[in-house]
């Protein structure tokens, strides 16, 4: 590490001003979500924004109600902890309390994804020059590290977009363990804590990533005579770490629970081993890449399941980081630390597809966490980070070795012109898709309700619509299908007849609202056209039909 003499000065308005950059470039590159902000979502992965802008609405729904209720949700009913059946987002939850209805949600949710990517920028900036590094070159870094086209296929998980609070959290940390400031150690320990309430997705190996860090600062400053140099700085890592691993612990609980009471949710060695990614995948970009998609798409035939195996990090930050391992103004020991990094990383990003599973299985069966990870190839985000920071000492090597007429601020604008390409390599086919409107009838009809068809496409709407007025419905859509929901979507197949009724009644189904244009291609198409069980009385609305199967 370089002595705390090496920082460089960064003020809140340099902080400031690269924020407001960071966010009009994710305005630019997410074109035209900003001007049509309550009305389409980026929808590469179906589902999944309309999950996750429930979860968001739920968090403030359960703050300003029943904080007790945060992790059941009114979906999935009956089950309990229904918000951990996925990342939950509870970080956002304070900001969740501005607003109500399907409106407010889906605006709250696109501004938090500009805001992902915005802080993305901002942290990896921040972080790399902590690290000595000028405003160009920290620039590239910000850049490489939102922007890397394997992003592209993550613009529907809102919980991997919202990486920022990982370099954030390091340059907070690493600005005060050089400097003794206790209020940047417990800050950097807040916002630290901050990530991993978002998720566990990218919160369990980031846990693990500031554990090494923690060893690298204390085995320096074993090294320097300085662990003791400073009491506040040690009262302030208790406080910092008690909180962590607090939050972390609390948080965890009810995910303990889900796998207990779901062993479903579970993921197998089979179902990880088919989303690890070859070493292949490293060097494929995305389909929705508009520079690589088209020159990768060969490789990317050969995968799995491309979405979560096309880790194409960007030509420009290989090339500057491969310079920055080599020739950059970092010291050889910080170097070699981050390559190493790089390539643990990367190894266990390969999941069971390295080396026979050797090393994953090890990590799979005795390390805490891992057996709840289904895509250990999200690890790319982690990768991206020390690549980032390569890049931009890369950066930092080319432009001081340069000629004399690239210097000062001819310096500064060769390295945001490096940006703006790498940003050019980030640009990608977002695919946009219309909110569905708000349905009048999930609050009046009858609760607890079932709504057909049901299965892992549609399901999510239905949780995003409840969202006007909160009535307990059975359906549900998470990273695994629970027993039940399975069952049920199995038992009501020949709905409304009359052991598909029984059943529904038995279980304390109260309603059943069938929706006429979702129903077309699936098993409960001509639902309209089958007799209808005894002691049913039905409502048509027109869009919907309700059918009111309350006891007699």
């Amino acid at each position: 590490m370089h002595p705390p003499e090496a920082s460089p000065t960064i003020d809140r308005r340099e902080a400031l001003f690269v924020f407001v950059i960071s966010a009009l470039v994710a305005v630019v590159m997410t074109w035209p979500l900003a001007i049509n902000l309550g009305d389409i979502v980026a929808e590469n992965d179906v589902g999944d924004p309309l999950l996750q802008a429930w979860e968001l609405a739920w968090g403030g729904h359960a703050l300003t109600t029943d904080i007790g209720s945060l992790w059941d949700g009114n979906a999935f009913w009956p089950l309990d902890d229904g918000l951990a059946f996925s990342d939950a987002l509870t970080g956002y939850a304070p900001l969740a309390v501005f607003g109500s209805g399907t409106g407010a949600a889906i605006i709250r949710y696109n501004l938090l994804f500009l805001f992902g990517y915005s802080l993305a920028g901002l942290g990896a900036y921040l972080l790399a020059r902590e690290l000595k590094v000028g405003a160009g070159p920290a620039a590239i870094a910000g850049a490489v590290y939102a922007w890397a086209p394997w992003r592209l296929t993550h613009n529907a998980h809102l919980n991997i977009i919202s990486s920022g609070g990982i370099p954030l959290s390091l340059f907070l940390l690493v600005r005060g363990y050089r400097r003794d400031d206790k209020r940047l150690i417990v800050g950097g320990w807040v916002v630290a804590t901050w990530q991993v309430s978002l998720g566990f997705n990218l919160g369990l190996s980031f846990g693990y990533l500031l554990a090494g860090v923690c060893l690298w600062i204390l085995v320096g400053r074993l090294r320097a005579k300085r662990l003791l140099a400073d009491k506040g700085a040690i009262l302030a890592t208790a406080v910092g770490l008690t909180l962590f691993l607090g939050w972390t612990a609390w948080q965890a609980m009810p995910y303990l629970r889900v796998v207990e009471e779901h062993p479903e949710s579970r993921r197998q060695e089979g179902e990880v081993h088919f989303y690890s990614p070859p070493a292949l995948g490293f060097i494929t970009a995305p389909a929705q890449s508009k520079l690589w998609g088209g020159l990768t798409e060969e490789r990317r035939a050969t995968l799995n399941w491309p979405s979560e195996q096309s880790l194409w990090p960007g030509g420009i930050a290989i090339v500057l980081g491969a310079v920055g391992l080599t020739f950059s103004g970092f010291t050889l020991r910080f170097r070699i630390a981050l390559f190493v990094a790089i390539l643990v990383a990367g190894v266990v990003a390969m999941g069971f597809r390295f080396g026979d599973g050797v090393v994953y299985r090890y990590i799979y069966d005795y390390l805490p966490g891992w057996q709840g990870l289904r895509t250990p190839g999200r690890l790319i985000n982690l990768i991206t980070l020390g690549l980032a920071l390569l890049a931009a000492g890369g950066a930092t090597a080319l432009l001081s070795g340069s000629s004399r007429m690239l210097r000062g601020r001819k310096q500064l604008a060769a390295g945001l012109l490096v940006a703006v390409l790498v940003l050019v390599e980030g640009v990608g086919t977002i695919v946009y898709w219309e909110v569905p409107d708000a349905a009048p009838v999930m609050a009046s009809a009858e609760t607890p309700q079932l709504h057909l068809p049901s299965d892992w496409l549609v399901d999510p709407t239905y949780m995003f619509l409840s969202i006007d007025g909160w009535p307990q419905i059975a359906n549900g859509h998470s990273g695994f299908i629970p027993t039940q929901v399975a069952e049920m979507r199995a038992q009501t197949v020949n709905f409304p007849d009359e052991a598909s009724i029984a059943y529904l009644r038995e279980k304390g189904v109260r309603s059943v609202v069938f929706h006429r244009s979702l129903a077309p291609g699936t098993p409960w198409a001509d639902v309209e056209a089958r007799p209808i069980g005894s002691g049913i009385v039905t409502q048509d609305l027109g869009s919907v039909l309700v059918y009111d199967i309350s006891p007699e």
